[in-house]
């Protein structure tokens, strides 16, 4: 066999071992997504941010940043898009992105008073997403968030982003990362 030759079956066989992990990974990730059929009123925190933890949505009471009441969760429960890879959403959803913000560092325990939150991108491939930053002091904190039924929700949040790691909680590509 000639080292062309060679070259093309080892390529075939990367290629090969890369769609079965794929569809291994497909298949694992259809598995521990099976949808509650109760409504839970725990206050469990998520494993981690690449897992889809029960959340509970909430809304804004009146025209403040915080949200505070519940709204049914049959009525808020997102279905990612079919081309889409993104994790069921992660944090609370509320009718405003700092509203959204503000109740998903509450349901972390993570102090979010006289934060200042601002747009650092938007996707203009599909507008339901966005990357806002918040400020408090000199902390600098960033939530990926994206617009589902019933409001916004923050699907990830972390002190910085990489365009591969927002494409893996689903974000469209043209989202770009903070500088």
């Amino acid at each position: 066999m000639g080292k062309w030759q060679r070259r093309g079956v080892y390529a075939a066989c990367i290629i090969v071992g890369l769609a079965a992990g794929f569809a291994v990974g497909y298949l694992i990730q259809k598995q521990t997504r099976k949808p509650k059929t109760t409504a839970s009123t725990s206050t469990t925190k998520p494993k981690s941010s690449s897992t889809a933890p029960a959340s509970t949505p909430v809304t804004p009471s009146g025209s403040s940043a915080t949200a505070s009441s519940t709204v049914p969760s049959s009525s808020t429960t997102p279905t990612p898009a079919a081309s889409s890879t993104a994790p069921a959403t992660q944090g609370p959803v509320a009718a405003t992105p700092a509203a959204a913000m503000t109740a998903y560092m509450q349901e972390k325990g993570i102090d979010g008073a006289n934060m200042q939150f601002s747009v650092v991108s938007s996707s203009k491939s599909d507008p339901r997403w966005k990357l806002d930053k918040g400020v408090k002091g000199s902390t600098v904190s960033y939530f990926l968030l994206k617009n589902v039924t019933g409001g916004w929700a923050v699907i990830d949040y972390g002190p910085t982003f990489t365009a591969p790691q927002m494409t893996a909680d689903g974000a469209p590509a043209d989202l770009t990362p903070p500088k």
